[in-house]
């Protein structure tokens, strides 16, 4: 990883800033054990829904004309039960467990909700070196063994875990123009 690419990190480090943002805030501890997919937002289960000024319902407003154009139209053919979701490039990634999706997006990128844009991809596993480097920082600045709770020096050990698996996993990420930290 570039320095520029640990500017963020490096701030929020340097200047002892806890409310960190939610694109460095990524759980490490979901990657120490392989999660089932899960669905990540309620998008047509009816939690979530927009109707429009003419009275259509869709499952998000990322599914409506204003969004998703003429694939509106198609809005009742859309399989959005979890079992459909699961795009098959992602089921062996290490980061299925902590990368959200956003399946209106989705739809509207390749007119399946269920395929991920390789782009978010990219993004993701960038947010995560980022989000790596700095929990391995802060744990580093923080760490008071004698004085910590075994339950916090069990979710410190399940943080470092899950990134090391990352990192050992980034060498094969060639396609983003970084290396790891």
């Amino acid at each position: 990883m570039g320095k520029s690419d640990k500017l963020l990190a490096h701030y929020y480090l340097e200047n002892n800033i806890t409310d960190i943002p939610r694109m460095l805030d990524i759980n490490f501890r979901d990657l120490d054990h392989h999660k089932e997919y899960t669905k990540w937002c309620g998008a047509g289960e009816g939690s979530i829904s927009f109707i429009d000024v003419a009275g259509s319902v869709y499952p998000c407003q990322m599914f409506a004309p204003i969004s998703a154009g003429n694939l509106s139209k198609m809005k009742d053919m859309i399989q959005l039960d979890a079992e459909y979701l699961q795009d098959e490039a992602c089921k062996n990634c290490i980061l299925v467990a902590i990368c959200p999706t956003c399946y209106g997006a989705n739809y509207i990128d390749s007119g399946n909700p269920a395929k991920r844009s390789k782009d978010t991809c990219k993004i993701m596993r960038v947010r995560t070196l980022v989000s790596a480097y700095y929990k391995s920082k802060k744990i580093l600045q923080s760490l008071d063994i004698e004085n910590s709770k075994s339950s916090e020096i069990n979710s410190i050990y399940a943080q470092l875990r899950g990134i090391k698996k990352v990192l050992a996993t980034s060498e094969t990420w060639n396609d983003l123009g970084i290396c790891a930290p």
